[in-house]
């Protein structure tokens, strides 16, 4: 089913590789450097490497760089364990998008619920815990 004969059974193109990012890798606004981590969630990251750059673009440089200062923590940081890192980015991903979502179209309690979980996740989660007290 792979090769496919001409006319006779479908073609299904080839699956892409998954991207795995290993070592020191910067992508436009987030450095991961010797990560402890292996392999990162690319989409995860990613996501919150765009909503870093839309909120740079619009002016908010502080909240911005937190984003990807909080983002380098936890990716760098080898005290977390992978599910709760996973969570973690996960939820931060969904509060940079909201972050990065024009003013009139966010949805505000969504992302204080996102921010609920996510420090409580990150309450005694080593130096994630620290940047999130700031």
């Amino acid at each position: 089913m792979a090769a496919g004969l001409p006319g006779f059974t479908p073609r299904f193109p080839p699956r892409p590789r998954p991207v795995v990012i290993t070592g020191n890798t910067v992508l436009n606004n987030i450095k991961i450097a010797n990560s402890q981590i292996g392999i990162v969630n690319t989409g995860t990251i990613g996501t919150i490497d765009n909503a870093v750059g839309l909120i740079r673009e619009s002016g908010n440089q502080d909240v911005a760089k937190m984003l990807a200062t909080m983002t380098e923590a936890l990716a760098n940081d080898a005290a977390i364990d992978r599910r709760t890192r996973d969570e973690a980015l996960e939820l931060l991903s969904a509060v940079a998008t909201e972050a990065a979502t024009p003013k009139e179209a966010r949805r505000v309690t969504v992302a204080r619920a996102l921010l609920v979980d996510l420090s409580q996740i990150l309450g005694g989660a080593g130096a994630a815990a620290q940047l999130w007290t700031m």
